[in-house]
């Protein structure tokens, strides 16, 4: 190779990072323009939407594909990609549930392009959902042991350092918010105060799953842990700035991770095992599923109905109690 033609050479290379630089850049700036929105409308999946947006610009810059020039195929492609992923044990790397939350956040930056006139289709638009599995984690226990776990959460006392103690206690007052209501994680962390009615024990969801606005509602017990916290506590708890929710975050911000740890340190449970439990307790208490539906805020009784499968081995025990030909009763 002349030397002309090595300068030749990295002067495309450098006008191709340029290029690459020039995309990325752009799709960055369009990215938060669409986070931006989102907050103004109140959603409360920020994180969410940033992490699936992340993952997304990092696989167009292994692709060398311009965000603004993917098709359907191509799409399909990244898909698969999430899919097939693994660690080097072979595990996979992403969950079900993770892949569709990911495909969910480009979905929606796309829907955005569009509707501001910078794409003219959403390649994402025609993607069969992902099919998650219907089950409920096994590590949901039952009322009686949930309810002395969480007095012993609400126990923040023991200790030893100040900093432990508020963290157990703001941990504490979203337990039992989340176990009386159902909420979501984003929900929880984007509550205000003014969507707080105390006198009525009710909590506006202003923009749920799907931006669908609901009611939820406290429980006797709930309601006075959170008026406490709000009237007495809550200046204590909040040592950092910026207390633009009830749990003290900034909006936007995800309380996910300190919270999540906090709660498997302390009940070994999630902050969406709570909305399990809520619909698991009820169902077994006696509750009508589609009560149940209105509590969690399901759109389809689909939804809600996956808790009839968990109740399915008490029930039969129930039968066996109760049933004229239930028991030991011999056949003749």
């Amino acid at each position: 190779m002349t030397v002309l033609q090595q300068h030749g050479k990295v002067g495309h290379e450098m006008q191709g990072e340029k290029a690459a630089k020039k995309e990325s850049d752009a799709y960055n700036r369009l990215v938060e323009g669409f986070l931006q929105k989102r907050v103004i409308q109140g959603a409360c999946s920020i994180p969410t939407l940033r992490h699936g947006l992340g993952v997304y610009s990092r696989w167009l810059s292994d692709c060398a594909f311009g965000f603004a020039q993917l098709r359907t195929t191509n799409a399909e492609d990244f898909r698969a990609d999430l899919a097939t992923m693994s660690d080097p044990d072979g595990t996979p790397h992403y969950t079900a549930k993770s892949v569709a939350m990911i495909l969910w956040a480009v979905k929606a930056f796309y829907s955005y392009l569009v509707s501001e006139g910078i794409l003219m289709r959403n390649p994402f638009a025609d993607l069969a959902p992902v099919k998650l599995p219907s089950r409920i984690p096994r590590r949901i226990p039952d009322a009686a042991k949930l309810f002395a776990a969480l007095d012993h959460l609400a126990c923040f006392w023991e200790e030893e350092k100040l900093s432990a103690r508020r963290s157990r206690y703001r941990t504490h007052v979203a337990a039992e918010i989340l176990y009386a209501t159902g909420m979501r994680l984003g929900e929880l962390g984007s509550l205000t105060e003014d969507d707080i009615d105390l006198d009525a024990r009710i909590i506006h969801i202003r923009n749920g799953k799907g931006g669908v606005a609901r009611t939820a509602y406290l429980n006797e017990y709930a309601s006075k842990v959170l008026k406490i916290y709000l009237s007495q506590m809550r200046e204590v708890v909040a040592y950092r700035k910026g207390r633009d929710t009830v749990l003290c975050t900034k909006a936007g911000n995800s309380i996910g991770g300190i919270l999540n740890g906090n709660l498997v340190k302390y009940l070994g449970l999630h902050t969406h095992d709570f909305r399990h439990a809520v619909g698991t307790h009820l169902l077994q208490a006696g509750c009508d599923l589609r009560l149940i539906q209105l509590i969690l805020g399901h759109e389809d009784l689909k939804s809600t109905a996956i808790y009839t499968k968990v109740a399915r081995e008490d029930l039969r025990h129930q039968l066996d109690r109760y049933h004229p030909r239930g028991g030991d009763v011999c056949c003749r």
